[in-house]
């Protein structure tokens, strides 16, 4: 019986503990609008370089520290230069293409984080 009351206690405590931690101030409408364009165009700049038919262009603006992953079409790839090669052998099937985005659509997660839903309509015409 004192074992029960002794986790009941110690869970408790630890309960109280992380329960007692500061929660993040929510961001301002400015900051939100911030963060909303910086991924803008941050897509923007992805766009355009697909439209130049550029791995090189179309990935400039990610990041390239070694820890992170990129998921694209459902597919997780373990580098930067692995869905970079992706992208080069695709576009080397293309003679153009023109991608015209309909909206892009943001959800801002946080501070440094944002879903971008960009619906687009493209044109392609492919070499052979």
């Amino acid at each position: 019986m004192k074992a029960s009351f002794l986790s009941l206690g110690i869970l408790l405590i630890g309960l109280l503990a992380f329960s007692c931690q500061t929660q993040p101030a929510p961001l301002t409408d400015a900051q939100k609008a911030a963060v909303s364009d910086s991924a803008k165009a941050v897509m923007q700049e992805v766009f355009t370089g697909i439209n130049k038919l550029s791995a090189a262009a179309m990935f400039q603006p990610y990041s390239s520290q070694p820890d992170v992953r990129f998921a694209e079409d459902g597919i997780l790839y373990p580098s930067l230069d692995t869905v970079k090669a992706v992208a080069e052998n695709f576009f080397q099937l293309l003679e153009f293409t023109t991608d015209k985005v309909d909206v892009f659509d943001v959800v801002v997660l946080g501070p440094e984080a944002a879903a971008v839903m960009a619906p687009f309509h493209f044109t392609a015409k492919t070499k052979a």
